[in-house]
């Protein structure tokens, strides 16, 4: 009898010992199940906020930019007499000012550097700046300075230009190369900057 009281305490206390492992296993499903329903819920929220951070820090990496524009130019024909203009607009800030010539060639462009008159004319004060610049487009080993693959991206800084607020700036580029036509040139662009 002591026997069977001993076999009936055992079946209770494994009847409990049971119920606690179910009541423990609901538990953690359930916990589970709603951590997983809250992160259902707070994914895009957190994409949301990667993606807006991410442009934050896009935008501040250029907010100093006011103007980067390429204008492209007969690539089997660059004369002498082309000239691209690039009007800056009035400028919205005084201060000193970075210039930047950018060059996108192809292999077609038979020589290793190129001359460049950049020409900037402040409209306003009615006054006019050239630069002569003698663009490398090879290493002294012979090797290119220059990013991409079929075609090359070339980056020559200008000499910076303290600007007033209210300037307005045109800026003319050509080339000064002995042959009156050269090939393979695609782009050329201007990127200014307040410093």
């Amino acid at each position: 009898s002591q026997t069977a009281k001993a076999r009936a305490t055992a079946r209770d206390i494994m009847g409990i010992s049971t119920t606690a492992t179910e009541i423990t296993e609901e538990i953690i499903t359930g916990t589970i199940q709603t951590v997983s329903n809250k992160m259902r819920k707070i994914r895009p929220t957190l994409i949301i906020c990667t993606i807006t951070i991410a442009m934050a820090l896009l935008a501040s990496c250029n907010r100093n930019i006011i103007y980067n524009q390429y204008q492209s130019t007969n690539i089997d024909c660059w004369r002498k007499t082309d000239t691209l203009l690039y009007n800056i607009g009035t400028i919205k800030e005084s201060g000193a000012y970075s210039y930047e010539l950018g060059l996108r060639t192809t292999t077609t462009y038979p020589f290793t550097n190129i001359c460049i008159v950049v020409e900037q004319e402040n409209i306003k004060k009615r006054d006019v700046t050239k630069d002569t610049i003698n663009c490398e487009l090879t290493s002294s080993e012979g090797g290119t300075k220059s990013n991409g693959l079929g075609y090359k991206q070339y980056v020559f800084p200008l000499a910076s230009k303290v600007m007033a607020e209210n300037d307005s700036i045109r800026i003319k580029v050509y080339h000064i190369m002995a042959t009156d036509s050269i090939t393979g040139i695609s782009d050329v662009g201007i990127r200014v900057g307040l410093e």
